[in-house]
């Protein structure tokens, strides 16, 4: 809901906040202009007054006819999407989403609330596998299912073999190795004595620090 209500949000700030009009008004000027441009620049030189350089070249303008396509076109099309929820046949029924909407959120909260039709048994009530009917027509669509460009690769039997047991019987001796490894560093460990007579103590591990901070044994050398 907060999703839909947010999406509503978006779409209410687009039509409360127009485009201005003066960019409208420069498209739609530029494009006239252009063509009312072309249509004097580019049309036929007179024969009668033979124009040395210039001769008669008759050809149908195919750029230009392109040009008035996809500019008149682009125009248009951006005329509608202006204000796409009007009144035109273009446009989106708006009043019509919203009272569906409504409608089917009455009927949900309302008269359909925990009321679930009954089951009916279908033509694919027993199939498990169901697969829908295709036509004569239609039978050349029925393709199947993407698959990898491996898929047919031939390989042998023997050049194939279990990563998990390779990679289990090379961790154990590391394994091994790592937990001997911990238990001497733990066993390395001295404690501190508390009596503040003695001068003398021996460089700790990493562990230990971890465990008696070092502010702890300035203190024992301080007292």
């Amino acid at each position: 809901m907060n999703r839909y209500r947010s999406w509503c949000s978006l779409l209410f700030g687009y039509d409360w906040v127009g485009i201005p009009l003066v960019y409208t008004q420069v498209v739609t000027l530029a494009v006239y202009t252009f063509f009312f441009t072309c249509l004097i620049g580019r049309q036929f030189l007179d024969p009668d007054q033979s124009i040395p350089g210039h001769d008669l070249d008759l050809y149908i303008p195919i750029f230009t006819l392109l040009q008035f396509f996809f500019y008149a076109g682009w125009l248009k099309v951006a005329e509608q999407l202006i204000n796409p929820f009007g009144e035109d046949d273009d446009d989106f029924e708006t009043n019509w989403c919203i009272d569906r909407n409504l409608q089917v959120s009455l009927l949900a909260v309302d008269e359909m609330h925990m009321n679930l039709p009954r089951m009916k048994k279908d033509i694919y009530w027993n199939d498990s596998s169901a697969r829908p009917p295709y036509t004569l027509a239609a039978a050349d669509s029925c393709i199947p299912s993407f698959l990898g460009s491996t898929i047919e690769m031939g390989l042998a039997d023997s050049q194939f073999f279990h990563a998990e047991n390779w990679l289990r019987d090379d961790d154990k001796p590391r394994r091994q190795h790592s937990v001997l490894r911990r238990v001497k560093r733990f066993l390395s460990v001295r404690e501190v004595s508390p009596s503040p007579s003695r001068r003398t103590y021996q460089r700790q591990s990493n562990e230990w620090n971890l465990i008696q901070p070092q502010t702890q044994l300035t203190n024992y050398t301080n007292a």
